[in-house]
């Protein structure tokens, strides 16, 4: 990517002040009228940048609800033609999945395989209401892990492969040490990101997924009977998920946004209880922090004591909030993406512990890169250093998209 210019870092700005302003629309409808925007559209507008950064953010069916609403006549016709087959691109690939939705839980159930879909299609019905607001790329789902192998096996017989050719001992490994594992169907190209744990095992905010199960509640959307998490639960996973990405992404903050405008009684209390037991207080302040700050929220005044006592989330979140405006697309080191967590964590002792478990785990990679026998496991961890390496030889730059 070229050194942006002066004026071009005004139009990026400029067009992710637009982005932000139409994601924010359908939130903003007060007593039956919508609000009015703040942005007003000028000859020359970036429509190029704006396009680019709405599907660089995930956000490009949002936008385009609110973009209709209310700055359509003066968009040009070659970009209203651009924006609509790209937003009808995206709801194809949704109808799809949501067709896949519909034959894999009640195959899996048959199997006596209960299912907890996390974010995707569903995630849009019942949070966003329809499939037509929320990019869907995969699907997302959270199994018991004393049920993983049985699932496993169930999307096999559905057709579902994994990329990796492990052995039943790598396979065993894997699911011991990681936390998900991509499936994909050829013949529908469909992906599936398996879950049996939220996050790494380096991330302090550990949410035991029987806890999960415990409060779960039975949905029916478009003819789906499903299990959706608690709203409290639901929450911190948003939270936990923005984390996981660094919160570069509008869309993440998107779906915290959305989730507190379709719960609005959340018991806040029994929510801070749980975050002090998962040891995720930082976790859930840093995504409401990024929420109020891009967008428009209520929260109870003694956790905005908590948010803005915080020097850490008050550091970090101004410093992605103003990244964001800016309108760059920035890829993070994998250094960077991988640390981010740690700084949300009280205490050292936390963050050492953490630390280790990050520089020290085997995955699934470098059971594929290389088969050694138990009596040799110890190799892996120098191996493993060798094959990062190997694949990340700079991975010390930020790149640029």
């Amino acid at each position: 990517m070229a050194q942006p210019t002066r004026q071009s870092l005004g139009d990026r700005s400029l067009a992710f002040a637009l982005l932000r302003d139409c994601c924010q629309i359908p939130w903003g409808k007060k007593n039956g009228q919508w609000t009015t925007p703040s942005i007003q559209i000028k000859s020359g507008f970036p429509w190029d940048i704006l396009i680019e950064l709405a599907q660089w953010h995930g956000v490009l069916p949002l936008a385009y609800h609110g973009l209709k609403q209310h700055y359509w006549p003066k968009i040009p016709p070659a970009i209203q033609q651009q924006l609509t087959t790209l937003f009808h691109q995206q709801l194809q690939r949704n109808a799809q999945l949501l067709l896949t939705v519909k034959q894999l839980l009640p195959a899996l159930a048959a199997e006596g395989l209960p299912i907890l879909p996390i974010k995707g299609v569903l995630f849009a019905l019942s949070v966003y209401g329809n499939l037509t607001q929320r990019r869907v790329r995969d699907l997302d789902l959270l199994v018991d892990p004393e049920k993983l192998p049985a699932v496993y096996g169930a999307l096999q017989r559905q057709g579902y492969r994994e990329r990796e050719c492990l052995s039943p001992a790598q396979q065993a490994r894997r699911w011991a040490t990681h936390y998900e594992m991509l499936l994909e169907n050829p013949a529908t190209g469909i992906q599936i990101d398996l879950h049996w744990r939220l996050v790494p095992a380096y991330f302090g905010c550990q949410i035991p997924v029987a806890h999960l199960w415990e409060r779960a509640q039975g949905e029916t959307h478009q003819g789906i009977t499903f299990y959706q998490c608690a709203p409290e639960d639901l929450l911190l996973i948003l939270c936990l998920n923005g984390a996981k990405d660094g919160w570069l992404e509008l869309q993440r903050v998107c779906d915290l946004v959305a989730c507190l405008q379709q719960y609005p009684d959340l018991a806040w209390g029994q929510l801070w209880q749980r975050c002090q037991e998962y040891e995720g207080e930082r976790v859930l302040l840093m995504g409401l922090a990024m929420a109020r700050t891009l967008f428009t929220i209520e929260l109870p005044p003694w956790l905005m004591a908590e948010m803005e006592g915080d020097r850490t989330v008050a550091h970090l979140s101004s410093q992605i909030c103003q990244q964001l405006k800016s309108g760059l697309c920035l890829t993070p080191s994998v250094v960077e993406q991988d640390l981010f967590p740690l700084q949300l964590q009280r205490g050292w002792g936390s963050r050492g512990r953490s630390l280790l478990t990050l520089l020290l785990p085997i995955n699934e990679r470098d059971l594929a890169w290389i088969a050694l026998p138990p009596w040799l496991d110890w190799l892996y961890y120098p191996l493993r250093i060798l094959r990062l390496l190997a694949k990340y030889p700079l991975w010390w730059i930020k790149r640029e998209k």
